[in-house]
C-alpha cells in the first residue's frame, strides 16, 4: 500500500491528499510545515525498500496532479472552454459537493494514515480504520477530491481527466494487491473477500 496519497488533510495544513510527497510540496508552497515529517520520510523509505509500490506510482501521481491542476485552473478561471454548464447549476450546490468530497477525502486520508502508522512495525495485513471497508482508502481519497474540485467549477475538461486518473489509480492498486497476495497469501485473499477495492461491500 502506498504511503503517498492525499491532497487535502487537517494536520500540517489543509491541503494534503494525493500522496505524502505531494503533501510536502503543497505545504512548502503555502508555507506550512507538514506534520510528522520525519515519520513520513522513514515510512516512505521503508515502503520503497519493500518494493510493494508500483515503480511509476509516485511519479505518476505527481504528473497527474500537476496536469489536473493546470487544466482545472486554466479552464475554470482563464479560458473557460468547457465550463458552460456551470451557470445551470447554482454555485452553492457545486460548493456543497466540493465540501462533501473534501470531508470524505480528509476522513479517508486521516483514517488510512492513522492505520498505516499504527501498523508501521507490524507484519500483517492492515485491517483497521478505513481499511476495514476499502482496500485503498488513500487512493480513494485522492480520486474523491479530484472529483469534488472538478465539479466545483463544472470543468468538463477536468472531469474528462478523471478517466485516466481513475485508470491509473486502479492500475497501481492492482499491482500492490498482487504483491500483497504473494507476500501474505491466504490472509490477504480472505481480507479481499471481506472488503471492496473502492466501494464498501464489493470485492
Amino acid at each position: 500500500m502506498s504511503k503517498l496519497s492525499p491532497f487535502f488533510a487537517i494536520n500540517g495544513g489543509f491541503f494534503r491528499l494525493l500522496d505524502m510527497r505531494i503533501c510536502r510540496a503543497i505545504n512548502t508552497i503555502v508555507g506550512m510545515k507538514p506534520a510528522n515529517s520525519m515519520t513520513i520520510l522513514k515510512q516512505e523509505k521503508q515502503m520503497k525498500e519493500k518494493n510493494d509500490e508500483h515503480p511509476f506510482g509516485d511519479k505518476g501521481q505527481l504528473i497527474f496532479l500537476a496536469v489536473f491542476l493546470l487544466v482545472w485552473i486554466l479552464d475554470s478561471f482563464i479560458f473557460k472552454i468547457s465550463t458552460f454548464l456551470a451557470s445551470s447549476i447554482p454555485l452553492f450546490i457545486r460548493l456543497a459537493v466540493l465540501a462533501l468530497c473534501l470531508t470524505l477525502g480528509i476522513l479517508l486520508s486521516k483514517s488510512g494514515h492513522r492505520a498505516a502508522e499504527d501498523n508501521y512495525r507490524g507484519k500483517g495485513v492492515i485491517k483497521t480504520e478505513a481499511f476495514q471497508f476499502v482496500r485503498h482508502p488513500l487512493y480513494l481519497a485522492s480520486m474523491v477530491t479530484y472529483f469534488g474540485v472538478a465539479v466545483s467549477t463544472l470543468s468538463l475538461l477536468s472531469l474528462a481527466l478523471l478517466i485516466p486518473i481513475i485508470f491509473f489509480f486502479d492500475s497501481i492498486a492492482s499491482y500492490e494487491e498482487k504483491y500483497m497476495e504473494n507476500k501474505f497469501g491466504k490472509e490477504y485473499l480472505d481480507y479481499k473477500q471481506k472488503t471492496g477495492k473502492w466501494i464498501p461491500g464489493t470485492n
